[in-house]
């Protein structure tokens, strides 16, 4: 029952960037986690002296000015996690019976490796990826307000018409030729969606996040996880592993405590 400042459930990506910028600032954290390991989708396993990563296949937002990079510069890891830089000519390969198609690191780029290769559906092309150009301009992460944008819905006119919409509704609109889908829709499988039922917003979050950048962690995902656990740790955090939650308890709407198989654990906010 020790109290914390901050109470994290869960070790996956998300508690950990909350849990190490938390420690790093000072503030009293504890991290449970059901597993044995941190990294939820990013473990890695080792076999006959091999490391292999589980799940991710690369990141987005490692180089300069991204999300992970900039995490990486506050928690002063950026000498203990470099990476390396996928191929821009083609980072992914959408493999067809008949055709293998290399998506390369440049939205635009992408767009005219299309058009070439689908001569017949240019304006088809030219049309959609007006729509995702559109939607990142009016959602832009550095200039994006919520207010903004629910008084002002017909300025983001993209976003409102076609990012709800599943990305099969989207490609049926426009026209979209199967193997054409195909191609646009060969990354679906990252959100563990199909098609009928990933949003288009998320379809343009990947293709343009990763056309920005696409890295994967020279010394394996594994080891990018242990970084982070060792630098909460040295902040003075904590991290339970084996310690799954079985009752959350509120007083109103407030998070009080957490009861595991081990034993409650209270803090000033419960994440």
């Amino acid at each position: 029952m020790e109290p914390y400042d901050f109470l994290i459930l869960g070790a996956g990506w998300g508690g950990l960037t909350a849990a190490s910028l938390l420690a790093k600032a000072g503030h009293r954290v504890a991290v449970l986690e059901a597993n044995d390991r941190a990294g939820g989708c990013g473990q890695s396993f080792s076999r006959d002296g091999f490391s292999f990563c589980a799940e991710m296949q690369y990141l987005m937002e490692c180089g300069p000015g991204g999300v992970v990079h900039e995490w990486l510069t506050a928690l002063d890891l950026l000498d203990k996690i470099r990476f390396n830089d996928l191929d821009p000519d083609g980072y992914d390969r959408i493999e067809l019976p008949d055709l293998s198609f290399r998506i390369p690191h440049d939205a635009h780029r992408l767009q005219e490796s299309l058009r070439r290769t689908f001569p017949d559906e240019a304006t088809k092309i030219d049309d959609i990826f007006a729509v995702l150009f559109g939607i990142d301009a009016e959602l832009d992460d550095q200039a994006f307000d919520v207010q903004h944008f629910l008084s002002n819905p017909l300025q983001f006119k993209n976003s409102v018409l076609y990012g709800p919409w599943s990305v099969k509704r989207v490609f049926n609109h426009f026209g979209l030729s199967p193997r054409l889908q195909a191609v646009l829709a060969g990354q679906c499988g990252d959100l563990g969606l199909p098609p009928g039922e990933e949003p288009f917003f998320c379809l343009k979050a990947v293709l343009f996040g990763y056309c920005h950048s696409a890295h994967f962690p020279k010394k394996g995902m594994g080891h990018f996880i242990d970084c982070v656990v060792d630098s909460i740790r040295d902040h003075g955090g904590v991290v339970h592993f084996e310690t799954p939650v079985k009752t959350i308890e509120k007083e109103g709407d407030r998070v009080t405590r957490v009861f595991t198989t081990r034993a409650a654990f209270s803090a000033r906010t419960i994440i």
